[in-house]
């Protein structure tokens, strides 16, 4: 056997073990294709909760006043933690308002009572709106989420390709 014909069997068993078939590329289109769509669907979510933020700009201190513990459903990953509906009392502008939201925070970091004081930041074109506090935790969980689940999407549908390229 001489060289040329080592070479040529080596380049065929490197063919036959290293590189996929064509078809193997595309089983992967489709779970990158719903890890997408999951990643644009939570990033949409940050990016309206983030402009809602933006748009909350006057902070107020304002009162809990009640208090309903609640399991999440909102329906992003991880969220079996205790969440807590809260009633929030304030004043802007020589009116009182009072506002339910939903507090983003799981028992064993914060648990808020009632009574307690906490700043929050209304709309002041819409004093009732308020964002949340504890909804900063939401806004950090949807943005890492959705770029997670993007990158693991890129490399689903990429990493066949240098595959072949190699």
């Amino acid at each position: 056997m001489n060289v040329i014909q080592i070479l040529i069997a080596a380049e065929t068993e490197y063919h036959y073990v290293y590189k996929q078939p064509f078809h193997y590329q595309w089983q992967w289109v489709i779970p990158a294709l719903v890890l997408l769509g999951l990643a644009y669907y939570i990033f949409t979510r940050w990016r309206s909760l983030y402009r809602f933020k933006l748009q909350c700009t006057v902070e107020v201190p304002a009162v809990i006043t009640a208090l309903r513990k609640s399991r999440s459903v909102d329906g992003t990953f991880g969220g079996r933690g205790t969440h807590y509906n809260a009633d929030y009392r304030y004043e802007y502008e020589g009116r009182v308002y009072e506002s339910r939201t939903f507090v983003y925070g799981q028992k064993q970091f914060h648990t808020p009572k009632i009574g307690d004081v906490t700043m929050i930041r209304i709309d002041p074109y819409a004093p009732e709106n308020l964002f949340d506090p504890f909804a900063e935790s939401a806004l950090q969980f949807y943005l890492r989420t959705s770029i997670f689940m993007a990158a693991a999407a890129a490399m689903l549908l990429f990493e066949p390709m240098f595959t072949q390229l190699f």
